[in-house]
């Protein structure tokens, strides 16, 4: 399972909208887990084009714990323009997502939220 080695480069990971899983129990489950986060951040390193990792979420617990994850990866680092909370003001991508669009119409049904947390990290 190793991304550097797959044999093409990669030059983005998204991680847009997972599920939340807000029962305590079930947070295990959640998609961005610490060895995730370690593997997509060596396999952004070792691409030999420029590469970057994107967030996303309108779950501000779910945008936190990812943010702080791939901030942990030390040979990472964030890049953009960022708000006075730390979330990057704008997505990278030129598409938005469903998700993204339901959420900023305010009809986002899971979260409070009517607005996307994103961060974005690039080799550091």
């Amino acid at each position: 399972n190793n991304l550097a080695e797959a044999g093409a480069p990669l030059e983005r990971v998204a991680i847009q909208f997972p599920d939340p899983h807000f029962k305590k129990k079930h947070r295990k489950r959640r998609v961005c887990t610490p060895e995730l986060a370690e593997t997509i951040s060596s396999a952004v390193c070792a691409s030999p084009i420029t590469s970057s990792v994107y967030v996303a979420s309108d779950v501000l617990d779910v945008a936190e714990e990812m943010r702080e994850r791939f901030a942990a990866c030390r040979e990472l680092k964030l890049e953009g323009d960022y708000d006075d909370e730390g979330w990057l003001c704008e997505s990278p991508l030129q598409v938005q997502t469903e998700r993204e669009r339901a959420v900023l119409a305010g009809l986002g049904s899971t979260s409070t939220a009517d607005c996307v947390y994103r961060a974005l990290f690039v080799p550091a």
